[in-house]
């Protein structure tokens, strides 16, 4: 009987768990993946439709984090993110990727913005200079018509302007 080399034995080994793992490489779907920390190796982690379109995305950006979430036509419809000071910002788009809501902060507190349908802001709602709440309404060409807030005694005001933007009406709360 020939003896058998163990270094014979143990390429022989190799050979066979090669070929096992080479069998089992064809699927690589996983039901399930349990993870302690995600480090990115590049900028962006992208999840991806199976036709492509990506879903979500999440990203460094200039050492913030970013979500962005997609719909199915791969255009991003959601995204919480950061303003360059450091303010959160939540984004909400249409169906086709333009900016129908915009959710952030200004020096003063909240703001709330809202866009037409051509891209334009025609609500915004945020706080004054005085520190009352400002309401401020703009027609289709982009011009601020209403503008409502607080004046330094703290009483209600209110302006009307023209197409143009220009003032032509003022109220003031404070009785006389």
């Amino acid at each position: 009987m020939k003896k058998l080399d163990p270094r014979s034995v143990l390429i022989g080994f190799l050979i066979a768990v090669i070929g096992f793992m080479s069998l089992g490489a064809t699927d690589s779907t996983f039901d399930s993946i349990t993870v302690g920390k995600i480090i990115l190796k590049n900028e962006s982690l992208f999840i991806k439709t199976p036709q492509g379109g990506t879903i979500i995305k999440l990203s460094e950006n200039e050492g913030n984090g970013e979500l962005i979430l997609g719909n199915s036509k791969g255009k991003a419809t959601i995204g919480l993110t950061h303003t360059f000071e450091g303010d959160g910002v939540i984004n909400i788009n249409n169906s086709f990727g333009q900016t129908a809501i915009d959710l952030t902060h200004s020096p003063g507190g909240g703001v709330i913005d809202i866009y037409n349908g051509s891209g334009d802001k025609s609500i915004s709602l945020t706080n004054s200079k005085l520190g009352g709440g400002l309401f401020m309404l703009n027609n289709r060409h982009n011009k601020n018509t209403v503008w409502i807030t607080s004046t330094k005694e703290a009483d209600g005001i209110i302006q009307l302007s023209d197409r143009y933007g220009d003032g032509q009406w003022v109220a003031r709360g404070k009785r006389e």
